[in-house]
């Protein structure tokens, strides 16, 4: 639905966020990625609920550095494409490796039963989570079209390079510990379980993300 949506306003879309109709078709083929997120995010799901947050964990970090090496080079000699290709790339790698796991240990079952109790509690959850998504890329956008019209295309770019290291890059380890945290803490028995699944999560981030930070404080060049 938000696919077909997208594709109708995909003219509109263009030309708020780069100023120009003619990148319409980028918009089109990023709408058409949204199946592929989703069933990224439902296969992920499955995973930690069934508290496999290491390979979880594992598989993610490889497909994120995967996807981060090949991103220069992609958008160097391709430009808009080598960005298409790198944004599908995000998505894909994790289904691919998902499956793997799959095949490794199973954990993938269909039933030829319809539990409609289990459906309208994930209808219920779902909806939240598009809400969410919904209201967050809407902001979004509104910020990315004003940025274009009142500064510049320019301007933009440097935002949205601002964007990819805050939403990403950093987000990166914080995605990737949850697939510990979350899983830990609805098996906890007491509350020092949970405490503790908290504590080495905080512990984690800050070891792997304070020299990323430090490191773009002190050569923000490289990055931007």
């Amino acid at each position: 639905m938000i696919a077909f949506v997208t594709t109708v306003f995909s003219v509109k879309i263009s030309h708020a966020i780069f100023g120009d109709e003619r990148y319409y078709l980028f918009v089109v083929i990023l709408s058409c990625m949204l199946p592929v997120v989703s069933i990224s995010t439902l296969l992920g799901a499955i995973v930690k609920g069934n508290l496999e947050y290491r390979s979880f964990a594992y598989y993610n970090v490889v497909c994120y550095l995967v996807t981060i090496l090949v991103t220069w080079p992609a958008i160097y000699f391709f430009k808009y494409w080598g960005a298409v290709f790198t944004n599908f790339l995000f998505f894909a790698l994790p289904v691919i490796g998902y499956f793997i796991m799959n095949e490794r240990k199973h954990f993938l079952n269909f039933s030829h039963k319809i539990n409609f109790t289990l459906l309208k509690e994930q209808f219920h959850d779902g909806f939240n989570c598009i809400y969410e998504e919904t209201l967050a890329g809407t902001l979004k956008l509104i910020v990315m079209s004003w940025i274009t019209v009142r500064l510049g295309f320019v301007e933009m770019g440097i935002y949205q390079v601002v964007m990819a290291f805050t939403t990403v890059y950093l987000v990166i380890g914080i995605h990737s510990s949850t697939g510990y945290t979350l899983p830990t803490i609805a098996s906890a028995k007491d509350w020092k379980q949970a405490n503790d699944a908290l504590n080495n999560t905080v512990w984690l981030l800050i070891f792997l993300l304070s020299p990323v930070i430090i490191l773009l404080l002190m050569i923000p060049e490289i990055f931007i």
